[in-house]
């Protein structure tokens, strides 16, 4: 029996497209695609979720590997989580399921900077019983430490969990330890794969 949803947060909660968000700001598609894989697919990025490094350091880290677009680098970063937007059916999700007497948890690779940005903006947080980022542990998904370390510290069974990620790696993670999983895709797969676990939801 299902008793905790643990949610992922980046486009499960909040929409997270970088490639997008380049597009809006740079509007130099070669420059676009230079800054998506020096920035956001980078070893700097990585670390920042993992919590090993600042963001400022990160940031001159990339600039120093990629000096003639520093001023690029540096407007990419600029404000850069206003492109972690509520999933409005997510949100809606969220509240049903602490109504209907579920625990709420979160578990997310995710920037400390960035993290206490969206605590502050948005109040979603506060539905939840508890959640792992990874910049507080030093570890990222789908490395198996950080979904023991959620099950551990809030006295959690895996079989009793329902975890919901949009990338298959890190579904595949939490299956090798017993936890149930649903591949986020969109509301109308989150809404069947809860039916699948006898998860009461309402529709829209």
């Amino acid at each position: 029996m299902i008793k905790n949803v643990i949610f992922d947060i980046g486009n499960v909660i909040l929409e997270y497209n970088p490639k997008r968000y380049l597009r809006e700001k740079i509007m130099d598609l070669d420059l676009e695609k230079i800054l998506f894989n020096e920035i956001f697919q980078s070893k700097e990025w990585e670390r920042l979720d993992r919590g090993t490094i600042t963001e400022e350091e990160a940031i001159n880290e990339i600039i120093k590997k990629n000096p003639t677009i520093e001023q690029d680098i540096r407007k990419a970063f600029e404000n850069w989580y206003e492109l972690l937007l509520p999933i409005k059916e997510t949100m809606e999700v969220i509240k049903i399921l602490k109504r209907e007497g579920y625990n709420i948890y979160y578990l997310s690779n995710f920037h400390k900077n960035s993290f206490e940005v969206i605590k502050q903006k948005y109040n979603f947080l506060e539905e939840f019983n508890g959640g792992i980022v990874s910049f507080n542990e030093n570890l990222l998904k789908p490395e198996f430490e950080i979904y023991k370390k959620l099950l551990e510290k809030y006295n959690l069974k895996g079989e009793e969990c329902v975890f919901i990620d949009d990338m298959e790696i890190n579904i595949n993670a939490a299956k090798k330890i017993n936890i149930n999983t649903i591949l986020y895709k969109d509301y109308d797969n989150l809404i069947k794969g809860f039916k699948n676990y006898g998860i009461k939801i309402y529709e829209k």
